[in-house]
């Protein structure tokens, strides 16, 4: 081609000087993001199908979203029908007025912990819902890892792949600041977590290392804007402890330690307040920090018996103690208090946060109920 000589260095520069202001004005264009907290008004709450299949007291759960002003969205692995659903619902005890806001949605996936798997949200400048897609690393089942880009098809939802290993159950955050944790991270790679978390709105990314929970939803609750709730083995705990075993087992005191040394890496960022944590029994973490937020209601776990009723927990006469005292600190913060037994789903390894996935409530959030009962889609 002989064109290109004759464009003399003006020309040049003037496409130069247009391709720059394009790019400003693209940049200038381009949705800003910010990630959206737990604590963002709430439409609609995602839910297994699965958890009804065992006793972890799903039909209370899905009344305390409703009666908190949301609806439920049942993801199923099979496109259910609006009259089977209704008779599934039926069964399960649900209420007439309760299962009025519930509807199905076939979005096949693998396990009851839809929190680790769900994608990020985010709300645009242009206050439009986006999904943030990230790689959920576990190989039993690849089947969760698409759920983001499958929910976002959908729904219409623009959804952005980040490759960034990380469930949701490790992500917290107050729309600006954003927080995770980790066995052990090189200091590169959270920088390389922080670098993508930028992309959905986050300012500033802080992985605490060392973490008494890999998880930390399940021993931190942000609760708005400048508040976090951090767990805590307290003296009466620590002494009901002692009187047990004859002595403060030395995993326990390490645990103790790891929450308070935790307690004042958060104080650096946000206002902390302690929440008593009951004691873990044969491998159960028991914790009132795996709430879920809607719409200014606290969905706060309860604990009874061990798993479906095995045997007592040792700190049982506790029980009065720790159930008055979360409910004043989550009452404290401005929220009605309503708790669900959660001993099926702690004996497995998680709570209500762990087990919902939410779609804020912004004016321009598609509805999950506009695909209710579709066969096939």
């Amino acid at each position: 081609m002989d064109w290109f000589p004759r464009i003399n260095r003006w020309s040049i520069a003037g496409v130069q000087i247009a391709g720059a202001m394009l790019a400003s004005a693209q940049a200038a264009a381009a949705p800003r993001f910010r990630p959206a907290p737990e604590y963002t008004p709430t439409a609609t709450v995602l839910l297994s199908a699965d958890l009804f299949a065992a006793d972890y007291h799903a039909k209370e759960l899905v009344e305390a979203i409703v009666a908190a002003g949301a609806r439920v969205a049942v993801a199923t692995n099979a496109p259910q029908s609006p009259a089977e659903l209704a008779l599934a619902l039926r069964a399960q005890g649900i209420s007439s007025r309760s299962s009025a806001m519930v509807s199905s949605l076939h979005l096949p996936h693998g396990n009851i912990w839809m929190r680790d798997y769900a994608p990020l949200t985010a709300i645009s400048t242009q206050q439009q819902l986006h999904f943030f897609d990230l790689i959920y690393d576990d190989p039993a089942t690849k089947l969760n890892d698409r759920v983001p880009q499958e929910l976002g098809r959908l729904l219409s939802v623009p959804v952005t792949a980040l490759a960034l290993a990380l469930d949701g159950g490790n992500f917290l955050t107050n729309g600006d600041l954003c927080f995770s944790s980790s066995t052990d991270v090189p200091a590169s790679k959270d920088a390389a977590l922080g670098k993508g978390l930028a992309n959905m709105g986050c300012r500033k990314t802080i992985v605490f290392t060392a973490p008494p929970h890999v998880h930390l939803d399940m021993w931190a609750k942000i609760v708005n804007d400048h508040q976090v709730l951090v767990n805590e083995l307290d003296e009466r705990t620590m002494a009901v402890a002692g009187k047990i075993y004859g002595h403060i087992p030395p995993e326990l005191q390490e645990l103790r330690d790891s929450l308070n040394q935790k307690a004042v890496a958060w104080s650096h960022y946000l206002e902390v307040t302690r929440l008593p944590m009951p004691l873990p029994y044969r491998g159960a973490f028991r914790t009132y920090s795996n709430a879920v937020l809607v719409n200014g209601h606290a969905i706060v776990p309860s604990y009874q018996r061990f798993g479906w009723n095995y045997d007592s927990y040792p700190d049982a006469e506790l029980a009065s103690y720790y159930a008055e005292k979360v409910r004043k600190i989550y009452e404290s913060l401005g929220f009605n208090v309503q708790t669900v037994n959660a001993d099926g789903l702690i004996y497995n390894g998680g709570a209500f946060h762990c087990v919902t996935a939410q779609l804020p409530k912004i004016r321009t959030a598609p509805s999950i109920h506009t695909n209710q009962g579709r066969k096939g889609h």
